[in-house]
């Protein structure tokens, strides 16, 4: 089963590094979506509507098996280092 991954984006140049860890990782095919994103840190909004934070990430095995899921904030050296890990 071909893996899409999806990255998420808010500048132009900075998704790139990461477009090239997750075809290393396997990945068959890249959705990207480029957007300004106002930032809630600390889930106030979300939590005041009652729904999810954004942003999430999930990372899936080849079958499709959810391996590790992360909501809310997350640094960039935490999600390199728990991509590592799974």
């Amino acid at each position: 089963m071909p893996v899409i991954a999806s990255l998420n984006g808010t500048s132009v140049g900075g998704w790139l590094r990461y477009a090239r860890l997750m075809e290393q990782a396997g990945a068959h095919g890249l959705e990207l979506n480029l957007y300004q994103v106002a930032a809630d840190p600390a889930g106030r909004v979300a939590d005041g509507y009652g729904v999810q934070d954004q942003p999430w990430f999930v990372l899936t095995s080849a079958t499709g098996k959810v391996i590790w899921k992360h909501d809310g904030w997350l640094g960039i050296r935490a999600l390199e280092a728990a991509a590592r890990r799974a």
